[in-house]
């Protein structure tokens, strides 16, 4: 999931117009990769100790990333060294929006089990 999430973020906004001193995309997701893997396990660990609550799976996905904003500003800074600030907060924002999706999409299928 992390993976893909990052890829997808980038690649979006790669979409932009390009300038002679783009990031190589490659060394890019090598780089982040770490930060964002962070984030997704303390996410995950989040999301496990709420699994059994009566909250929707919404807003468990929702305070999971909440409390997880350490390690999100660990990735946005990855990002930030190598796109700038305004492009590493779009990818930052994006990557958690998919994050959401996907944190809800697991939470559902582990509580119809």
């Amino acid at each position: 999931m992390n993976k893909l999430a990052v890829c997808l973020a980038v690649l979006c906004l790669a979409a932009a117009p390009a300038l002679a001193d783009e990031p190589d995309l490659e060394s890019l997701l090598e780089n982040a990769k770490p930060a964002g893997d962070r984030w997704e396990h303390c996410a995950a660990q989040s999301v496990k100790a709420q699994l059994r609550s009566s909250r929707s799976a919404e807003d468990i996905a929702s305070r999971a990333l909440d409390s997880c904003e350490r390690e999100q500003a660990g990735l946005r800074r990855v990002l930030t060294r190598e796109l700038g600030a305004d492009r590493a907060q779009a990818v930052t924002l994006l990557v958690r929006s998919i994050y959401r999706t996907n944190l809800v999409r697991v939470i559902t299928t582990l509580r119809s089990r």
